[in-house]
């Protein structure tokens, strides 16, 4: 699957002169290291919230950028919620959607710097980045991410995103 996803990116990115692909759930870095190998022409800049993961994504990726920062809607301290089960992922879905994580698998409530996306990808177009592949797969954030990016896409107009990966969480959508 990344395999074809990383092709269709390639083929989208054709033109583009300065692709940039932004991981924002970056985890351990596994994910990302496998598009850094499909996708040479493209720079790397991946998110992680999990302050114990930045050192394994780094390692994985010594040529992306790594920030200890969760993707927001706005500039500021954002807490996280970390769970108590371990897996391939080391932690692994750790949130800022509060109340995601709960009971007996809920660990521990930290906080993190958030970076507003839309700022931060506004920078980098302006930057000289032609082409903006996004993958977001933050635990449950991704609704409100999308509809802050959508709404100020409306009142702007500013294209900020070409290719959009998103991982759905579908026990958090409303009904209907």
């Amino acid at each position: 699957m990344l395999e074809k996803k990383a092709a269709h990116l390639k083929q989208q990115s054709a033109d583009a002169q300065r692709p940039l692909f932004v991981d924002c759930g970056v985890n351990e870095g596994s994910v990302m290291n496998r598009y850094t190998k499909a996708l040479p022409r493209f720079s790397f800049i991946g998110f992680e919230i999990q302050e114990e993961l930045i050192e394994r994504a780094t390692t994985a990726n010594p040529d992306a950028e790594i920030r200890h920062q969760a993707v927001a809607t706005a500039d500021g301290p954002i807490d996280i919620y970390l769970p108590r089960a371990m897996g391939t992922n080391f932690i692994g879905g750790s949130t800022t959607e509060k109340g995601k994580v709960t009971g007996k698998n809920f660990l521990e409530q930290r906080s993190v710097d958030g970076i507003d996306l839309w700022r931060f990808l506004s920078d980098k177009r302006h930057s000289g980045y032609d082409f903006v592949a996004v993958k977001l797969n933050v635990e449950g954030t991704e609704y409100r991410l999308i509809d802050a990016l959508y709404a100020r896409w409306r009142e702007s107009g500013e294209a900020l995103v070409d290719y959009l990966l998103i991982e759905f969480h579908e026990d958090l959508l409303p009904e209907g």
